[in-house]
């Protein structure tokens, strides 16, 4: 109760609005999901706000060293000091959740570490994801059935000291930043997510970006939208046997050939809201008409 006392106090202060906002509808609020699963405790009758609500996870904070280790301790970064400095990065994060590495941190001597490993070459961006792929596929092993919540985000900056090393995200000339193409795994059976099987980031290149007539030109390995076949591919590589219990879940930007047929040939399940209005196969008319066609029969 103390670490769930200390979240609510710490929100007030530096999220008013959010706060107000949870506390008029916390009696309404089901479930309230932290990391990491070997935390969760059920708590009934919260303190904070004096309505009964049943919690089915609670980070310790005092576990976050065992998430962050549990994530990263098996990183191979090329030595066991930089993977000890990852999962001490992690968990510092993770206990300060929405705080930067300064403030995040209790000393000088853990910022000035946090930034010699990200500044260290021997270390990738890769490296310590895939650590954290590994843990997400080892964690599936424990479900009959997941999701794969697959989507890809666009992260903007407008600030100037970001805007040399960024591409373009939109039309919008001030704004530069990256794209991620994430694919969550969820399960249902605990309804709860499990962790990242796969996560690409780019920036598109200043030079060519908006070049209409020069992309069905170029070979579908190298445009954007290979991105969600190179993520399949991915996901099922480092699931083995998982993947025949896991269904894709997409939006309309996943309804690119190339992918379904990925997707259909190799026998992966998947749902893809439709967003092109295709002829139909085996049955006169396009996919758009096929709703109402059943509807009457």
């Amino acid at each position: 109760m103390q670490a769930l006392d200390a979240f609510g106090k710490e929100w007030d202060a530096r999220y008013p609005q959010i706060s107000r906002s949870w506390q008029a509808n916390w009696p309404n609020v089901a479930t309230f999901f932290v990391y990491p699963e070997a935390s969760r405790k059920v708590i009934i009758n919260n303190r904070q706000y004096g309505a009964p609500l049943t919690l089915t996870s609670v980070m310790v904070l005092s576990d976050c060293y065992s998430w962050a280790n549990e994530q990263f301790g098996h990183a191979s970064l090329g030595d066991p000091r930089r993977t000890r400095r990852l999962v001490s990065l992690a968990s510092s994060l993770a206990q300060h959740a929405g705080l930067s590495i300064v403030k995040s941190s209790q000393s000088t001597a853990q910022v000035e570490g946090a930034y010699r490993l990200m500044r260290n070459p021997s270390v990738s961006p890769e490296a310590i994801a895939e650590a954290g792929f590994t843990a997400t596929a080892r964690a599936c092993e424990a479900h009959p059935l997941l999701l794969a919540l697959e989507d890809t985000t666009t992260i903007s900056f407008s600030h100037s000291t970001a805007f040399d090393d960024l591409g373009n995200t939109t039309t919008n000339p001030k704004t530069r930043g990256l794209l991620a193409h994430s694919v969550l795994m969820y399960a249902p059976d605990s309804a709860l997510p499990v962790g990242l099987i796969e996560q690409q980031r780019w920036s598109r290149a200043t030079d060519t970006y908006g070049v209409k007539h020069q992309r069905k030109e170029r070979p579908c390995e190298e445009k954007e939208s290979y991105r969600w076949q190179q993520a399949s591919e991915r996901m099922a590589e480092r699931l083995g046997e998982i993947q025949k219990r896991v269904i894709t879940v997409c939006g309309l930007e996943a309804d690119i050939w190339h992918y379904l047929h990925y997707k259909v040939s190799h026998g992966q399940r998947f749902v893809v809201r439709a967003a092109q209005n295709s002829r139909q196969e085996e049955a006169p008319g396009k996919l758009f008409e096929l709703p109402e066609v059943l509807t009457t029969a």
